[in-house]
């Protein structure tokens, strides 16, 4: 079992080499090969996976939608998010995956998470458009 163990923390570890990143995904798979290719439970697969993940500082994207979840929580007024709090969330999105998804990519998932909860752009009160939110349909 102590084998076991190993080689499944050694295929995380190798996992998150070539890119610092592991995408959600990814962190399925990788779990899922623990418990069935390695014969773990899930709460040792679970484990072994979060402390390889933590040796080797990879980012998780898991992780990242989690954090850009509250801090668009907490911006959020009326259920709307302005550009600017929208720009930020982008930006310690790409920070929280080690800056290894593209800016273009993190503006899709960060749009994708203010759609999961329901969350609107607040219009834009400067110009050139003021009272649009073309800046969020262009995402």
């Amino acid at each position: 079992m102590e084998a076991a163990k190993r080689k499944f923390y050694d295929l995380v570890r190798v996992q998150g080499l070539e890119a610092n990143m592991i995408s959600r995904a990814q962190e399925k798979s990788l779990l899922s090969q623990g418990v069935t290719h390695f014969n773990l439970s899930f709460q040792d697969a679970h484990g072994l996976f979060l402390s390889a993940v933590a040796e080797q500082n990879i980012a998780l994207a898991s992780d990242a939608d989690h954090h850009i979840r509250t801090f668009l929580e907490q911006m959020a007024k009326n259920g709307k998010v302005s550009k600017k709090h929208f720009a930020d969330a982008v930006a310690i999105y790409r920070r929280l995956t080690n800056g290894q998804v593209p800016d273009g990519e993190a503006r899709r998932q960060v749009k994708t998470l203010m759609q999961e909860n329901a969350w609107r752009a607040r219009r834009s009160l400067v110009f050139p458009y003021p009272g649009s939110k073309r800046w969020f349909n262009k995402i």
